[in-house]
C-alpha cells in the first residue's frame, strides 16, 4: 500500500515537474543541475538502447570478442578477420569503445575492456546474444505485440511448446536441437549461482524436473559423485539427454525418465526435487498444479529447489531494469509469467509447502533461488 506520505510527495513532485519553467530552473541551479544531467543521460540511454543492443550483437556475430580473447590485435588484422571495409569497421569499433566493450591502445592495437572479457569468456552469454535476433524481430512492432497478444510470433515459433497448439510437447522434432542447445549452453548462467548458494552434499536422490538435455543433472553428478539423479522431461528430448549422460560416463549415476510433469504421475522417493528455469515458462494455474504434484510425491523431510530469473518485489527491494526485459520476452514468447520471490512463495504456500527459504547468490539478476519443504 502507498503510504499517505508517499502520496503527498508524489503530488508535490507532480505539481513542480509539470510547471512549464521547471526544467530550465533546475538546469540552472548548482545543486540540481547534476541530477538533471543524470536524468537526461538515462533518458537518452532509453532512446538509444536498441542501437546499443545491435552494436553488441554485431560484435558477437563478427567474433570480435572471441578474436581478442587470447591477445590484443592490430586494427588492420582485426578488420581483416571481420571482413568489413575500413569505414564500417571503424564505425563498429568506435561504437563498441563508447559502450565500454573495447579500448584502443597505442600503435593501432585494439583490446577488450572488462565487459568485453566477460562476454569473451562466457559462450552461453554469446549464444543468448545471438538468439536475440529472433526476439528483435518481434520487438520491431511492440505496440502490435501488446495489442494482439496470443498471435504467433517469431519467439513462439522458436519455443513451440509455449503455444497452446503444442502445449505439453516440443512440436516438430527438427526444432528440438536448436533451443535444447541454447538452454544447455546458457545453463551455467543459472547453475553457477545455484552452486554458489547451496550445497547438495546432504542429499542422496535428486529428481531434476524439466531437465532437458540433462545439463544440470550432469553438472550436479560431476560435483557430487554420491548422488543418484533422475532427469525427468518430455520423451522428445530423451535421446539428447541419454547421449550427453553416456558421453560423460555418468550412466550409473544419472537415469532419464520421459513424461509430462503436468499430466503424468511424478516419480517418488527423492529427498530433493529441482526446478531449474521451469516455472516462468508457465501460467499460475499450471505452476500451482505442478507444485501440488511435487508436494504430494515428496517424502517427509524432502525439499524442493527452485532457480530461475525472477523479477524484483517493489515492496521489499529496488526495482531492477532487467525486469522490463522479462516482461516483454515472455510476452513475445506467448506464455509464461515473470514472478518475484514473493510471488513464487505465495504459490508454494498455496500448494502446501510450509517452510521456504530465500538463498543468496552472487548475481540475483541471473537467478533467484528458493528452497522449500
Amino acid at each position: 500500500m502507498v503510504s499517505i506520505l508517499s502520496r503527498i510527495k508524489n503530488r508535490v513532485r507532480r505539481s513542480i515537474l509539470l510547471h512549464p519553467h521547471a526544467q530550465k530552473y533546475f538546469q540552472s541551479q548548482f545543486f540540481t543541475r547534476f541530477i538533471v544531467k543524470k536524468q537526461s543521460e538515462q533518458l537518452f540511454d532509453l532512446v538509444a538502447g536498441f542501437v546499443y543492443s545491435q552494436i553488441l550483437y554485431s560484435c558477437v556475430t563478427l567474433k570480435i570478442f572471441e578474436n581478442l580473447k587470447s591477445k590484443p590485435l592490430k586494427s588492420s588484422e582485426l578488420e581483416k578477420k571481420c571482413g568489413l571495409n575500413t569505414e564500417s569497421f571503424d564505425c563498429l569499433i568506435s561504437a563498441a569503445v563508447s559502450l565500454g566493450l573495447l579500448q584502443r591502445l597505442d600503435e593501432g592495437m585494439i583490446e577488450l575492456r572488462t565487459k568485453g572479457f566477460v562476454i569473451a569468456m562466457n559462450p552461453g552469454l554469446c549464444e543468448l546474444i545471438l538468439h536475440h535476433k529472433i526476439f528483435y524481430r518481434d520487438m520491431q512492432n511492440p505496440v502490435g505485440l501488446l495489442a494482439d497478444h496470443g498471435k504467433e510470433t517469431e519467439l513462439s515459433k522458436y519455443w513451440p511448446y509455449a503455444t497452446k497448439k503444442n502445449e505439453g510437447s516440443f512440436g516438430k522434432m527438427e526444432s528440438i536441437g536448436q533451443y535444447s542447445d541454447l538452454m544447455s549452453i546458457s545453463q551455467p548462467l543459472v547453475t553457477d549461482q545455484i552452486f554458489s548458494a547451496h550445497s547438495f552434499s546432504k542429499y542422496k536422490k535428486v529428481l531434476d524436473l524439466g531437465g532437458g538435455q540433462a545439463t544440470f543433472s550432469i553438472k550436479l553428478a560431476t560435483a557430487y559423485r554420491h548422488l543418484n539423479i533422475t532427469c525427468f522431461d518430455l520423451t522428445a528430448v530423451s535421446e539428447l539427454a541419454k547421449k550427453n549422460i553416456k558421453a560423460k560416463g555418468l550412466g550409473n549415476q544419472i537415469s532419464f525418465q520421459g513424461g509430462n510433469f503436468f499430466n503424468d504421475a511424478l516419480p517418488s522417493g527423492y529427498d530433493l526435487i529441482t526446478l531449474i528455469r521451469v516455472l516462468y515458462d508457465h501460467p499460475d494455474e499450471k505452476v500451482s498444479l505442478l507444485l501440488s504434484s511435487i508436494k504430494k510425491c515428496m517424502p517427509p523431510g524432502g525439499a524442493l529447489l527452485i532457480a530461475e530469473p525472477m523479477i524484483t518485489d517493489p515492496q521489499s527491494e529496488p526495482i531492477r531494469k532487467s525486469d522490463a526485459y522479462f516482461y516483454f520476452y515472455l510476452l513475445a514468447m506467448g506464455k509464461g509469467k515473470p514472478r518475484s520471490l514473493a510471488g513464487i512463495t505465495k504459490l508454494l504456500y498455496r500448494a502446501g509447502f510450509s517452510k521456504i527459504w530465500k538463498l543468496s547468490c552472487p548475481l540475483p539478476s541471473q537467478a533467484g533461488i528458493l528452497l522449500a519443504k
